[in-house]
């Protein structure tokens, strides 16, 4: 069963790519850690970009908001984690640990 949890964690950058920033969008993290314990990914199953318009804009252009990842960590929990791009005054940017799957956790 997935479990919503959207929290802050932290990343080791030195697990990405930096090739990848070229391109403007992040690598996915190989590590994180989230409430004091750390997470290898060993697979990344999935990856989007959420978009949404952009506000005073000419019509038809889109922001992406952020990059999307499902991944299966070391210790089978599968997980969407997401770099955020958007600043708020409610919502740090960074990254975050969007849902875990619990049902691989057992």
């Amino acid at each position: 069963m997935e479990r919503f949890i959207s929290e802050l964690i932290t990343v080791d950058v030195e697990t990405m790519r930096a090739s990848t920033l070229v391109s403007g969008s992040p690598d996915c993290p190989r590590r994180f850690c989230w409430r004091d314990n750390w997470y290898e990914v060993i697979e990344v199953l999935e990856q989007w970009k959420r978009t949404s318009p952009e506000g005073g804009r000419a019509a038809g252009e889109r922001y992406v908001r952020a990059h999307c990842f499902r991944v299966r960590t070391d210790q089978d929990m599968e997980a969407v984690i997401y770099c955020d791009r958007q600043m708020s005054r409610s919502k740090k940017s960074g990254w975050w640990l969007y849902t875990i799957n619990e049902s691989k956790n057992d």
